[in-house]
């Protein structure tokens, strides 16, 4: 099978060196039979007439009776999962998409985490659901076992599976993680061994507190392994990183601007549109359930809201209509999320990740990663649960001109795997809206995403519109 593709890129003239730097992906999915194969890859610049060329060999072994483990991949990114066209994408996980890394040699950039995908591949003659042990060794001394606690899916259904490795507090050796399923009597294992350099370990040397293992949260001997961060990557630009005293004039100036937000936001009025939409299958099929409608009123720091109408018929008609709708709700957008993150009682660890984009203007987009003590983030259950604080990583997208937030991300981590929601990420968008003869840094759209369970999956896809001032004299009417 032959399979092309031109590639158009585009950037800024730049040396020879650091134009070489950058990088692009080529993917395509086709199935084939068990076999011996070969990969011949050509790689044409066109302009520059220069060709490059790989071969790989590769194996897929039959097919056998029985619970399947696939190959562990060390991975690059997770991406959102824009349609529902690539359900059975071997690398789909929830509400995201894994992006494999291709370079193989994970000796590189040893300070990093390994973060690391699998999909385990259940019997479909069983009922019962399989299990999974994670196995550490170094340098061939087993340092601990632990039994992974599989979310429920429907029988038969792929189980991906996503955890990552510290190597920062690791010492030097060679490693080997052992994945292993069993569904009755059939048991899979595939290893992933990696190196991590540095000096190395004295023969007497054992692991110490500060060198323990913790395989999902669960210590074993401390933080060897954890969930991967499902935080989705910005698309970043080429670009250089700011000095440490630039990163800090911006940082110091966008957290004096977000923690003044809300005070110097006038009383308004909008119109907030809200289509919501769910998926049982855990793989963003979403249908829409319904769309609401609400009059919006900023006042006095607080937001208040009133059913206009759900799917078009009037919220008059709809008796209790506030109650009766149900469902997830977002709340924050108005300056309580830039305020959460960028309090000083959140003790956020800051990490710049790049220069990316929004709507054309440049933006510096930092990580920030707040420990569930110190966080004010609070998802709450329908069934009546106290509210959980949780962890939480965001991504913030400050501008580089005015040193504004142009958009916040925030994702719940380390909830427990006993309460009913299992992952809560929120997105707002802000952008400039005249008001008075002022404009002001206004919410123009959000996202909610919330998994339920093992894959129950809900969406509210929220924008703002028709933003109006108002005062104690306003008379406002909507048609």
């Amino acid at each position: 099978e032959k399979l092309s593709r031109d590639v158009g890129l585009q950037r800024p003239l730049q040396p020879p060196g650091e134009s070489r730097s950058g990088t692009f992906t080529f993917e395509r999915a086709f199935d084939i039979a068990p076999g011996n194969y070969t990969a011949h890859i050509a790689v044409s610049d066109q302009q520059g007439a220069n060709i490059s060329v790989k071969s790989i060999a590769f194996s897929i072994p039959a097919a056998k009776p029985g619970i399947g483990l696939s190959d562990i991949s060390l991975v690059a990114h997770a991406e959102p999962v824009t349609s529902s066209a690539d359900a059975d994408d071997p690398f789909r996980a929830g509400l995201k998409r894994i992006v494999p890394e291709i370079v193989s040699d994970v000796r590189q950039n040893p300070e990093h985490d390994l973060p690391l995908f699998f999909v385990i591949y259940p019997d479909r003659r069983i009922t019962n659901k399989p299990r999974l042990e994670l196995a550490l060794s170094r340098d061939n001394q087993p340092l601990g076992t632990f039994s992974v606690q599989l979310p429920d899916t429907h029988p038969g259904e792929p189980i991906p599976y996503v955890t990552s490795i510290r190597r920062h507090s690791l010492p030097a050796g060679s490693y080997r993680l052992l994945a292993r399923v069993t569904q009755g009597s059939s048991t899979r294992e595939q290893p992933f061994p990696f190196v991590v350099e540095g000096q190395p370990a004295t023969a007497t040397a054992s692991l110490s507190h500060d060198t323990a293992v913790v395989l999902d949260g669960k210590q074993l001997a401390p933080e060897y392994v954890t969930h991967l961060d499902f935080l989705v990557q910005p698309k970043l630009l080429e670009s250089t990183r700011p000095s440490n005293q630039q990163m800090k004039e911006l940082l110091d100036t966008a957290r004096e601007r977000a923690l003044d937000y809300q005070q110097d936001l006038p009383n308004l009025v909008c119109i907030e549109r809200t289509l919501r939409s769910t998926d049982s299958t855990g793989r963003a099929a979403w249908k829409q359930k319904d769309a609401i409608t609400r009059l919006l009123r900023y006042s006095e720091g607080r937001e208040h809201g009133d059913i206009l109408a759900v799917n078009g018929v009037r919220g008059s008609r709809i008796r209790g209509a506030d109650t009766a709708i149900g469902g997830i709700r977002l709340s924050g957008e108005f300056g309580g999320l830039l305020g959460m993150v960028f309090s000083e009682r959140a003790q956020a660890a800051v990490d710049w990740q790049g220069v990316s984009e929004v709507d054309g203007a440049l933006m510096q987009v930092f990580r920030y990663r707040v420990a569930r003590e110190h966080s004010d983030y609070a998802v709450i259950a329908s069934d009546g649960r106290p509210a959980l604080q949780t962890a939480y990583n965001a991504l913030v997208y400050v501008d580089a001109n005015t040193m504004a937030v142009r958009r916040i991300s925030v994702e719940a981590q380390g909830i427990p795997a006993n309460f009913p929601i299992q992952e809560s990420a929120i997105t707002v968008d802000y952008d400039y809206v005249p008001l008075g003869g002022h404009d002001y840094l206004l919410p123009q759209q959000a996202q909610l995403l919330v998994r339920e369970h093992a894959h129950y999956l809900k969406k509210n896809d929220i924008k703002f519109l028709n933003y109006r001032r108002y005062g104690a004299e306003s008379k406002i009417r909507f048609q």
